[in-house]
């Protein structure tokens, strides 16, 4: 589900001016808009068009996936990433 509040509000705090207002990585990270599973769903979806991951992490692939056979979600496969494919592998088998 989509809060705008909630994003209004992790914008909000990672454009403060005053460094000490101004949300670090890891709390921005940890923020509930941040938490929800449609924003990952979404953010995985841009990482994998992108073909790189940066924004989440491997460490919570599992969790979304349980939280999703919980709820009775169909967990898209094509977010499963394996090993990364490299083009010089198969220069060299030629």
């Amino acid at each position: 589900m989509f809060f705008p509040s909630l994003a209004i509000a992790l914008i909000s705090s990672l454009l403060q001016i005053q460094i000490r207002r101004r949300f670090s990585v890891v709390k921005a990270l940890s923020h509930p808009w941040m938490q929800d599973f449609q924003t990952w769903l979404d953010l995985r979806e841009l990482e994998t068009k992108v073909g790189q991951r940066y924004i989440t992490h491997e460490s919570d692939d599992v969790r979304w996936q349980r939280f999703a056979e919980e709820c009775g979600i169909e967990y898209p496969q094509h977010f499963v990433m394996g090993p990364q494919y490299d083009e010089t592998e198969e220069e060299d088998e030629e």
